[in-house]
């Protein structure tokens, strides 16, 4: 399979803190286009939503950070 080849019957979304539904066209509007809100801190003992998106699909890639050694 040529890995440059770009499957049209998948409908990719991401879903972020910006965007919690994977709506297109909905993150990076936070700051006028710009990525103003696409991370934010999750304290100890918080509980939040990383996504809300209803019907099926498939978690190709989950990206986060840390700042504890």
């Amino acid at each position: 399979m040529d890995p440059s080849m770009i499957d049209v019957r998948i409908d990719s979304r991401s879903a972020s803190f910006e965007n919690p539904t994977g709506e297109r066209g909905a993150g990076g509007t936070a700051a006028g286009g710009r990525k103003g809100a696409a991370w934010r801190v999750i304290r100890p003992g918080e509980c939040v939503a990383l996504a809300d998106v209803s019907g099926s699909g498939t978690i190709r890639h989950i990206w986060m950070t840390s700042d504890a050694w």
